[in-house]
């Protein structure tokens, strides 16, 4: 018998290479129960025994008795391992595609469906997926924590919305309206005279009334040539000057006039002032109230302290399974540790 590793030429055709042997231990000898040939080799959840693929007993073990037989078993292992590139059959392909399966148990009831506050399911959806990329998570323990990662994130989203919903309320708050309102009209008609003269123009929309009422005095002195008496009083409560009785028409028109020129020199100051508040109050706003910064503080600290703790576990988990997947390695690999070590015992 020489030096030459025996094929099984049942077993073999003109194109497959070398039959790899396991090699075993002298009181051990058996035939190899998982050898195919190179351009079959499966994923480790495919190997399956070939019929005829195996030597004989005999053979076997005349090879194991010579060191040479050895050397080339395991010369041969290493290229069977080289042409290891995952399942090529249907089967195979069916059972590895599960590794990539996406299991949505905690993302169904996050994103908001329905109401003023809906939310962008496709949005997250790409996020999400942008996740599983990143991570790339095998099995349904890993795509779990995948998950969680992800719908941390959207919740940070949301406290920035949180953030921006409050200084654009605060915003829209300081926009006061451009007419005195009934209720305040009757309130300032409660105060004094001369407090509620003094309340009217200390506003522009004090003033916007006040002008107002004098373009009705003008319409009562041109209908009628003189200010109607419900008019003429408001005018000696709230205007200087006496409207009930007057030498002439003209001289009531260029009082009034005279009265609106002054006002709206006063509002057009009142406006820049109270331009110039407006302002101020929307630069205080641009950083939310306490009360709100610390209701977002409380919601974000616990929100990222979660992520890091997920995305640790995520990492120790990932990192342990190369680690078993190193340690189990595949078919050809296992066989190649085995024979290396079975060399080792032997010298």
């Amino acid at each position: 018998m020489t030096d030459e590793v025996m094929l099984n030429d049942a077993s073999l055709d003109e194109s497959r290479a070398v039959a790899v042997y396991e090699i075993t231990a002298p009181d051990e000898i058996t035939a190899p129960d998982e050898i195919t040939a190179p351009d079959e080799i499966t994923a480790p959840d495919e190997i399956t025994a070939p019929d005829e693929s195996t030597a004989p007993a005999e053979s076997t073990a005349h090879y194991e008795n010579t060191e040479g037989t050895s050397q080339k078993k395991m010369a041969a292992n290493r290229r069977n391992a080289q042409l290891s590139t995952g399942p090529k059959s249907p089967e195979g392909k069916k059972i590895v595609a599960g590794n990539a399966r996406k299991h949505g148990l905690l993302e169904r009831n996050l994103v908001i469906a329905s109401g003023d506050g809906t939310e962008d399911q496709n949005e997250f959806d790409s996020l999400m997926a942008e996740m599983r990329d990143c991570y790339k998570p095998v099995g349904i323990a890993e795509d779990l924590l995948v998950q969680e990662l992800a719908n941390s994130t959207w919740r940070s989203a949301r406290a920035l919305r949180c953030e921006r919903g409050e200084l654009t309320l605060g915003s829209t708050i300081s926009n006061e309206k451009t007419r005195l309102s009934e209720a305040e009209i009757s309130r300032i008609q409660q105060q004094p005279h001369r407090e509620a003269a003094e309340t009217l123009r200390g506003s522009s929309r004090g003033l916007t009334y006040l002008l107002e009422r004098i373009e009705e005095a003008k319409d009562d002195v041109a209908t009628f040539g003189s200010v109607r008496p419900e008019n003429s009083r408001w005018l000696t409560l709230y205007l200087e000057g006496y409207w009930e009785d007057s030498s002439s028409k003209r001289a009531l028109l260029a009082a009034l006039e005279k009265h609106t020129q002054e006002l709206n020199r006063l509002k057009l100051e009142i406006e820049e002032r109270e331009l110039q508040q407006r302002n101020a109050k929307l630069d205080s706003d641009a950083i939310p109230s306490r009360e709100t910064l610390d209701r977002i503080h409380r919601y974000e600290t616990a929100n990222v302290r979660h992520r890091y703790k997920v995305e640790a576990r995520l990492e120790r988990l990932q990192a342990q399974r190369k680690e078993n997947e190193k340690a189990m390695g595949h078919p050809a690999a296992m066989m190649k540790a085995r024979a290396s070590d079975f060399t080792k015992q032997s010298q």
